[in-house]
């Protein structure tokens, strides 16, 4: 009797002890399935185009999805990241990453809103008596996608060179001393630059220098130089302005309103044989180089803020 007791205390006791296991079995089971649907959905996660916090650039190669890389999936239309354009997702803004690309020469990828930086250089020429002083302004960076900076500088060169030429002829020896006395950048933007040129030159038979002022409003788009009939769209306004006095002198001789008036200055110009004066633009404003007598030390400069022309100009 004494022995069935203990076998059956024994029996209860291995039943508890199985419980016991199969809990602890069915934890372990648990835990496991429970990691491995974390790790899945981790690994899941860091697979996903953009599941690491960083935008896929557009490189035409189909993803895993399905979609070209930089287009909305199902459209074939370029994503708002492939335009430069962050994509809102709650709070936070995705932004393109920044690829480094190969130098080809040209600038394109560049900000249009950000300026092209240009600087002068001077180059010294002639022989024998003929004395030349070429100030250039070279543009050293550009957003254009179209043309090397090399290009767009050799436009500018040629089209100086040939201002000289129109004023001194096409021999330089006609003149012995041709001088550009400073090139002044006004303004520049993403592909545009405006400038101010102004020097002398004697010719063989002269008896004092001529002086002259000339402005270069260059379009990097197009790789050429404006001609002032293009800057005006309404030629009429800008003269009425002028006469009536709005125009502000900003470098001349002292008292040049004494010996001259604002009528007188502007007679010659004509745009009907498409004769207009020197124009070049400021951050705010648009100028205007008067041609004027050598007893009036040769020219003016007179600007106004562009807003008070309105649509009588281009704005660049």
């Amino acid at each position: 009797m004494a022995k069935g007791k203990t076998a059956l205390k024994n029996k209860r006791k291995l039943s508890d002890q199985n419980r016991v296991y199969i809990i602890i079995t069915l934890f372990v089971i648990a835990g496991i399935m429970l990691l491995v649907v974390l790790l899945s959905l981790f690994f899941a996660k860091g697979r996903a185009p953009g599941g690491d916090g960083t935008v896929t650039v557009g490189t035409g190669k189909p993803t895993e999805s399905g979609a070209v890389s930089g287009t909305e999936p199902g459209t074939g239309k370029p994503s708002d990241t492939e335009n430069g354009i962050g994509k809102e997702t709650g709070s936070a803004t995705e932004s393109p990453t920044e690829t480094a690309g190969t130098d080809t020469g040209t600038s394109g990828g560049k900000d249009k809103d950000e300026p092209m930086t240009v600087e002068t250089v001077t180059k010294t020429e002639g022989e024998g008596d003929v004395s030349v002083v070429m100030i250039y302004p070279e543009i050293k960076t550009n957003v254009s996608s179209k043309y090397r900076e090399s290009e767009l500088n050799a436009e500018i060169v040629s089209y100086m060179d040939e201002q000289r030429r129109i004023m001194c002829g096409a021999s330089p020896s006609d003149a012995y001393e041709y001088i550009i006395e400073s090139t002044d950048i006004k303004y520049t933007n993403g592909t545009f630059f405006s400038a101010v040129v102004v020097g002398h030159y004697y010719m063989n038979a002269s008896a004092h220098p001529t002086i002259f002022a000339y402005a270069i409003n260059f379009d990097a788009d197009e790789c050429r130089v404006l001609q002032p009939s293009e800057l005006f769209k309404d030629f009429s306004t800008v003269k009425k302005a002028f006469l009536d006095g709005k125009f502000t002198l900003k470098k001349g001789m002292d008292g040049l309103l004494t010996e001259t008036s604002y009528e007188d200055m502007f007679t010659e110009y004509r745009p009907e044989y498409d004769i207009y004066p020197g124009a070049y633009y400021t951050e705010d404003g648009f100028g205007l180089i008067i041609e004027l007598v050598f007893t009036l030390d040769g020219y003016a400069l007179f600007e106004i803020p562009r807003a008070s022309l309105g649509s009588a100009v281009i704005i660049p």
